[in-house]
């Protein structure tokens, strides 16, 4: 018998073969792919969500830090519905990062100190304005 003979007739056999592994293993790596695809678009929707806390709260410092008069309290409403929202913008950023990584540290320790600055009426406004630039460019490098 040659080969070609032996061939054809294992053929069949060996179409069964072929056809139960891509049965087996489309699935598996269609699989793999969906959820490299999933992780990625949670990713880019954290970014996005991050970025968008981050403006909101950096433009709540500022908001705020017009607010503070020279004992670091105004007392009005306005105020105390801003002072609200940043303790809010502040607490969703300390659940969104893992403070274990360097960066997400510095970066709520730039976020309290600058809350600080706003909070004690600190008249210095180029200290308050270096710690809110301090927050964004650690923005940036976090989502990088």
């Amino acid at each position: 018998m040659d080969w070609i003979t032996t061939l054809k007739e294992i053929s069949p056999f060996l179409a069964i073969v072929v056809s139960m592994v891509a049965l087996i293993a489309g699935p598996y790596f269609q699989s793999k792919v969906a959820r490299q695809q999933s992780l990625s678009m949670m990713r880019e929707k954290w970014i996005y969500m991050f970025r968008d806390t981050l403006v909101e709260l950096t433009t709540k410092l500022d908001v705020l830090h017009e607010f503070t008069n020279e004992h670091g309290f105004s007392g009005t409403p306005e105020y105390e519905r801003h002072l609200s929202e940043l303790s809010a913008l502040q607490n969703r950023i300390n659940f969104m990062v893992n403070s274990g990584e360097d960066i997400y540290k510095d970066l709520l320790k730039n976020i309290n100190d600058a809350v600080v600055l706003v909070l004690h009426g600190i008249e210095d406004y180029q200290e308050f304005h270096n710690a809110n630039d301090k927050i964004k460019e650690l923005g940036q490098r976090a989502v990088r």
